[in-house]
C-alpha cells in the first residue's frame, strides 16, 4: 500500500470555543438517541464533528464540535471515525488530515451540552492516518485507534476525572505495526480483545489487552466472504464484519478468549435483489448482552468494479449468538424519492424512550440529498423500519460526510 509520513500535528482544542448546545431547538430526549458526524472537512484546522439528537415529534436538532483539526474530505467509507465512550461522557473525532483525535466531554450542567476536554499532544510519527482515516473504538479506560497510513494500532488512555476528564494520553508501548492498512475496529464489552480489519489484505486480526497494550493473537483471512469492512463484537465472543464487493454477504468468526476461530461468509436472505455492499453490520443492546436480540446490517450501495447497488439496511434476528441470514426487515433507501446512491449505516441507537427496538442513523451522499442525516425506527420485532425525520448536516458542505455512529449501543 502506498505510505505517508505527515508530521503529527498538536491538538489544543482551546477552552474558549462554545460548547455545542441544544438549548435553542425542540425538547429533546437527553440520554438517548444522539448521533454524531465526523464532517471530515478538508480544510486545514476546519474540521468539526456534528451531533444529531431525536427531538419528538419528529424533528432531529443538531449541535456542532469544532475540533481545530484537519480531515480527508470523505476518507474511507467503511472506517467508524467517530467513537462515543460507553458511559455517555466523552465524544472523540479523529482528524485524519492532521492524524490528531479530538476530545469533547459531557458538561457537568447539562446532559445535551459538550465542551473541549483538556488539550493532549499525539507526538509519535508513526501514527498516521492521512492513507485512508483512522479508525476509532472505545472502552470506558481506552480509545483504541487504527492508523491507515502507517498501517498501525495504538491505544490512549482516557482520563477519568473532571478537569481533565476525557483527555488523552498514549499508553506507551501501545504502538503495534499491523500487516497492512487498518481501518475498522471494535474492542468487546470485558475490554479484554480488540479486532481489526485489514480491508486490502482481506484479513481481520485480534489483540488481546491488558493494561491498553495490544499483543496479537489472530490473523486470519477472510477470502472465504471478500474484504472486511466494518466491524462489531458481542460479548458472547460472536464477531462479525462486512464485506466491500457490492454483495449481502458478511463474515462471522468466534472469539476463544482473544484468539479468532475460522472466518466464515454467509448470505443475507429475503432482502431483495436492488440493495448491496454490505458494510457495517452493528449488534443492538439485548444481542450484545444476551446473545439473543438483533443485527443491523448497513448497505452502502457503492464499491469497487464499476457497479452501483441500492444503500439501506436489514434487521436480521441473533438467537443464543447465531445470526440467521434471513432478513426480519429491511429498508431500501432508493424507495426515497432523492435515490440516494450511497448510505452510511454505522450509527444504531438501541431502545429508547420512544418504545421502540431502535434507530438507525444513515447518512445520505446521493447528488440531490449530499450529507443529509436520517434516522429510521425500528419496530419491537425487528419493524417496520420507518423514517423518523432527516435533517442536512450544517457543517458539511461540498464534501461526502461518511463516518456516523450512535449512542448508546451498549
Amino acid at each position: 500500500m502506498i505510505k505517508v509520513t505527515v508530521i503529527l500535528a498538536l491538538v489544543f482544542l482551546a477552552l474558549g470555543f462554545s460548547a455545542a448546545s441544544f438549548a435553542d431547538n425542540p425538547p429533546c430526549i437527553p440520554q438517548n438517541l444522539i448521533a454524531v458526524t465526523d464532517d471530515d472537512n478538508p480544510n486545514a484546522g476546519l474540521n468539526t464533528g456534528t451531533i444529531f439528537q431525536i427531538c419528538p415529534p419528529g424533528v432531529i436538532a443538531a449541535a456542532t464540535l469544532p475540533t481545530t483539526g484537519t480531515g480527508l474530505g470523505g476518507g474511507y467509507f467503511a472506517a467508524p471515525r467517530v467513537s462515543i465512550a460507553a458511559n455517555d461522557a466523552c465524544i472523540f473525532i479523529a482528524d485524519p488530515g492532521s492524524n490528531d483525535i479530538a476530545a469533547f466531554r459531557r458538561s457537568t450542567a447539562s446532559l445535551t451540552v459538550f465542551v473541549p476536554a483538556v488539550p493532549f499532544l499525539a507526538s509519535s510519527p508513526l501514527l498516521n492516518g492521512t492513507y485512508a482515516g483512522i479508525g476509532l473504538a472505545v472502552s470506558p479506560k481506552f480509545l483504541y485507534a487504527a492508523y491507515s497510513g502507517s498501517d498501525n494500532i495504538a491505544s490512549w488512555a482516557i482520563t477519568p476525572n473532571l478537569p481533565g476528564k476525557c483527555s488523552l494520553t498514549l499508553v506507551p508501548g501501545s504502538i503495534t505495526a499491523n500487516p497492512d492498512a487498518v481501518a475498522a475496529l471494535a474492542v468487546s464489552g470485558n475490554g479484554n480483545t480488540l479486532v481489526v480489519s485489514e480491508p486490502n489484505n482481506e484479513f481481520l486480526d485480534s489483540y488481546q489487552l491488558a493494561g491498553g497494550i495490544p499483543t496479537l493473537r489472530s490473523h486470519i483471512s477472510t477470502s472465504s466472504c471478500g474484504f472486511p469492512a466494518g466491524v462489531d463484537i458481542a460479548d458472547n465472543g460472536l464477531v462479525v464484519t462486512g464485506e466491500a464487493t457490492l454483495s449481502q454477504t458478511y463474515c462471522t468468526a468466534a472469539l476463544s478468549g482473544s484468539t479468532l476461530g475460522a472466518v466464515n461468509g454467509n448470505s443475507l436472505s429475503g432482502a431483495g435483489t436492488a440493495i448491496g455492499n454490505l458494510e457495517n453490520p452493528i449488534f443492538n443492546k439485548a444481542a450484545y448482552t444476551t446473545s439473543t436480540g438483533y443485527v443491523y446490517f448497513g448497505m452502502s450501495g457503492f464499491g469497487g468494479g464499476g457497479g452501483f447497488a441500492d444503500p439501506g439496511f436489514t434487521v436480521n434476528r441473533v438467537t443464543a449468538g447465531v445470526i440467521n441470514p434471513a432478513v426480519v426487515s429491511f429498508y431500501d433507501a432508493t424507495v426515497n424519492p432523492d435515490a440516494p446512491i450511497y448510505g452510511s449505516s454505522l450509527g444504531t441507537s438501541t431502545v429508547n424512550a420512544l418504545g421502540l427496538q431502535g434507530v438507525v442513523w444513515q447518512v445520505d451522499v446521493s447528488a440531490a440529498l449530499t450529507n443529509t442525516v436520517w434516522a429510521y425506527t425500528v419496530g419491537v420485532g425487528g419493524g417496520p423500519i420507518t423514517p423518523y425525520a432527516r435533517l442536512l448536516d450544517p457543517n458539511a458542505p461540498g464534501w461526502p460526510v461518511l463516518s456516523i455512529t450512535a449512542y448508546p449501543l451498549r
